[in-house]
Formats: structure tokens, sequence, C-alpha cells
């Protein structure tokens, strides 16, 4: 299944969307879900006491309140998460067969602090872990078959732990504390990244580190970073694969900020800059619409074809006639100087690119 099909972007608010509901009437029956997770989704059937916070019962007859705040996972808290993609336990199965075989866990709404026991399960490949009060990504790299990852709305403030990840292929940190998106240089499949609506502190923004964003610069085709006051996007021409960037209800100033990104990211069909303080400016449209061939759809307005071509012919014809303009300035300085040297302008910046970048 494409990308471009299966792409969703998260709203910006933080609250994030509860896990896929089978249809009414739907029997799910038994089998493990398909090799692309999400497909899967909609077989998926879950209880409504899953969604309840887990606070008693723990094997091993600790607390269950982790260091960091709330409680850990434990074995009978996967066995509630599990989902009936994974069907049931086997007859004659053992327990720890049955764990190393499921494919689905949802643990989300759980009050859960910490990652940990994770190893149970190291077959999983779709993880729901948001809404709740994670600090620490960890223990993940366990999960070596991981594909997607939901941590939305927990207390992250970095992204690491995903060494092991070689699999991942979306992964939602919408609604945490991230500051610096690095820790990626291993996730060299990775198709979607989502980081809407960080809570940072006021005036701190959201930066891109360049190796990062090389190393998923092959496979990353969807980045959502709108509400995260991004004002910094030159990192992120190293995206060459990149087809979908949200930067709404950022801090993108100007043309030049995301100059970088327009002219290297070839792919780059949708972008979104609405909310930031480019968007004040009444030529931005026009501006974005020279820089780069292949967006057909700004601020969810489409770029037609026959808009692109009058845009273009507008600015050749402008920059023809700067052309020549500045070809009779150089003439009639050296007609006064009496025919001697060159003139002190020249036109050498004249046709180097298509924008001219003197606007506000």
């Amino acid at each position: 299944m494409s990308n471009d099909e299966i792409y969703d972007e998260l709203p910006p608010m933080r609250r994030s969307p509860q896990p896929p509901q089978p249809p009414s009437g739907t029997n799910s029956g038994g089998g493990g879900g398909g090799d692309d997770g999400e497909d899967q989704f909609d077989e998926d059937e879950y209880d409504a006491d899953e969604y309840q916070e887990y606070d008693d019962g723990l094997e091993g007859g600790h607390s269950g309140i982790s260091g960091d705040g709330g409680v850990t996972i434990s074995k009978e808290m996967i066995l509630k998460g599990v989902s009936k993609a994974d069907s049931r336990r086997g007859l004659n199965e053992s327990m720890e067969g049955y764990l190393a075989r499921l494919t689905h866990l949802t643990l989300n709404e759980k009050n859960i602090g910490r990652i940990d026991e994770l190893k149970m399960t190291p077959g999983v490949r779709v993880l729901y872990l948001y809404d709740n009060c994670i600090r620490r990504m960890q223990d993940l790299d366990v999960l070596t078959h991981l594909t997607h990852l939901y941590l939305q709305n927990n207390l992250i403030e970095r992204i690491q732990g995903l060494d092991g990840l070689t699999s991942l292929q979306k992964l939602y940190l919408d609604g945490n504390r991230i500051s610096m998106v690095d820790g990626l240089e291993r996730c060299k499949n990775l198709e979607e990244l989502h980081l809407s609506g960080q809570r940072l502190a006021p005036g701190q923004a959201l930066r891109f580190n360049p190796t990062s964003m090389e190393a998923v610069g092959t496979s990353l085709m969807v980045l959502n970073a709108a509400g995260s006051n991004v004002r910094d996007a030159k990192p992120l021409m190293e995206l060459l694969a990149l087809r979908r960037l949200n930067l709404s209800k950022c801090g993108i100033a100007s043309i030049v900020d995301i100059e970088p990104v327009l002219m290297n990211c070839r792919h780059l069909t949708t972008l979104d800059v609405r909310g930031c303080p480019i968007f004040k400016n009444p030529k931005h449209r026009e501006h974005i619409t020279l820089l780069s061939n292949s967006i057909t759809l700004l601020n969810d307005k489409e770029i037609k074809p026959h808009e692109r071509k009058f845009l273009i012919q507008l600015q050749t014809r402008r920059m023809q006639k700067r052309a020549s303009e500045q070809q009779q300035q150089q003439q009639q300085q050296q007609q006064e100087e009496g025919g001697g040297g060159s003139g002190g302008h020249g036109v050498a910046a004249i046709g180097e690119g298509t924008v001219d970048h003197g606007f506000d």
C-alpha cells in the first residue's frame, strides 16, 4: 500500500486518536495480523476494560509504581492489551510461546511511567503507548520487528532507544516535550514522523539534527511538526524522499527560511505553513510556487498547472525587464565615465534564481 494513500494528518491538538474499532457486527477470526501492520487495525477488537487504569494485581508482589511516576508494565497488563488479531492462546500453548507471537499491543491510557518488560513480547509490530506518563524511551530495542510506535501525549524529552528498531516505519511522538529531533540514525526504513504540538518552554523551538535527517533522508515521506515552533527548517533539506510537510503554527518567518527545503526536496507535493509569520506575506504562495515545481497542495489549496505556468511567465518577464534596466544603467555609467572600464554593479546575479528575494 502506498504511503500517499495511508497518510492521515493528525490534528494539531494534543488528544490522540483512539485505536481503530472493528466494524459493527464484525466477528474477527483467529490468526495473526498482516505484515504491513496498519492494514490490520480495523480487524482488532478491544474490550472496554482495556482502557481502565491498571493499579493492582502486579506479578511478583511489588507495588508496580515506577521511579518515574506511574505504574510499570506487567504480564497481566500485556495480556489485557492483546488484540483479537493475535487470537487466543492455544490449548497446549505455553505462556512464553503465546506472548512471543503477539503482534499488536494496546497499552494506552494505563498510567504507565516506564517502558519495561517488553522483552516478553519480541514479535510485536504495532505498539500503542500513547496517553501515559512515560518520560524515557527505553527497553525498546528488543522489539526488532516493530513497525508502528505510538507514544503521543507522554512526558518524553528526548528521542532515544531506537537503534534496534531497524524495521520502524511510523513513529508518533506528538504532544511530548521534545526540543531536538535526533536519535534516528539507525531508522533507515522510517516513512512517517509525527511531532506536532510539542509542549516546550516559552520561546523554545523544535530543532532537527542534520545527521539524523540525512539518515532517514531516502525513506521519510511524511513529517508533521505543526504547532512545535520550528524556526530553522534548513536541516530538512536532507529529506530527499519527503512528500508531505506540515509546519503550520510554527516560526517560519520568510521564504529564505524554507528555500533550501523547496529547492532540494524534489518529491515534496504537500506543504502547510498556515499560522507561520510567512503566511502573512501576501506573496508567499507565489514565491513557493516558483521555487518548487513539485508542490501541488499548499496550505490545503491546490496549485493548478495553469497557475504555475502564469507565474513562471510573469516572473520571466520581470527578470528580463530587470536585466534590460541594469544593462542600460551600466551603459549610461560607462558613457558618463568616458567609456573607460566596466560598470561597478554588473548583472552576475541576474538569472541565478527564479525568485527575487528582495521582498519583505
